[in-house]
């Protein structure tokens, strides 16, 4: 596990944004490249203005959002959360109900390169069975536990802790005007009360080709209306416990 916090200090201001990477595979050329962007990311806040537009522009999140923005699907479709009944979707709801997006394919995995999570087997000793959970918008599959597994006499998938997005068809060279999120203080994704949102930190407002940092503004928005817009870029990327696309667009959102 590596912390870095990135800091800008001039004229006796200071800003400075945080990560933590963890990793079963050190990459030196990889990690050099993820400082120097957080190097110039930290330079970009302190010079970022502050933004109170809410006018509509597509809003573009990175790896860790993203995984933010699933992991309650993630939890939804487990045996812990069916046995309890505290699941919003059974096998066969839709999750999408729309033509105008990528649809979601995502699969509980237990391996992703580079992952501290990765695992053949789990703390049971459960061999993990990689599982769709939602293919095309559709609910397929849960999985879970060798307890869970037994109390509902299902398919012994083992605890998986790892998800797997597939790529989709967003090219951002044909948008004109968007606002990417380069740091939040963490998006806040909740199913049940269909609600995404977050405060952000640092983002970048691109416009006619140019950028400009942008600060000191909250997103809010409805999780289902927007799954019924997303697109996904094609470039996929592995992080933590994720492993999909780098960018995923949300077209639903207010600025506040």
């Amino acid at each position: 596990m590596v912390e870095a916090i990135p800091t800008y200090d001039h004229n006796d201001d200071s800003v400075e944004l945080y990560e933590q990477y963890n990793f079963n595979n050190f990459d030196e050329n990889i990690f050099r490249n993820e400082i120097s962007g957080k190097l110039k990311e930290v330079e970009l806040r302190y010079n970022a203005k502050k933004y109170n537009e809410n006018c509509g522009l597509p809003i573009l999140i990175r790896p860790h959002e993203i995984e933010s923005l699933f992991e309650g699907y993630f939890y939804d479709l487990s045996y812990g959360s069916k046995y309890s009944k505290n699941n919003i979707y059974n096998i066969g709801d839709k999750i999408q109900d729309s033509a105008d997006c990528d649809l979601i394919n995502l699969k509980a995995v237990s391996l992703i390169k580079g992952s501290v999570e990765s695992n053949i087997f789990d703390s049971d000793g459960t061999t993990l069975v990689d599982t769709l959970l939602i293919e095309n918008g559709v609910v397929k599959n849960n999985f879970g536990s060798h307890q869970m597994a037994s109390y509902l006499n299902a398919k012994e998938t083992g605890n998986l802790s790892c998800a797997s997005l597939n790529p989709g068809s967003l090219n951002i060279n044909d948008l004109n005007e968007y606002i990417e999120i380069v740091s939040m203080s963490g998006l806040q994704a909740d199913i049940i009360n269909d609600y995404i949102g977050g405060e952000v930190r640092l983002a970048i407002l691109h416009k006619d080709g140019k950028e400009y940092p942008i600060t000191g503004f909250s997103i809010s928005g409805s999780i289902k209306e927007n799954l019924n817009l997303i697109r996904f870029t094609n470039e996929i990327v592995s992080i933590d416990r994720y492993e999909g696309p780098n960018l995923l667009m949300l077209k639903k959102i207010n600025i506040i």
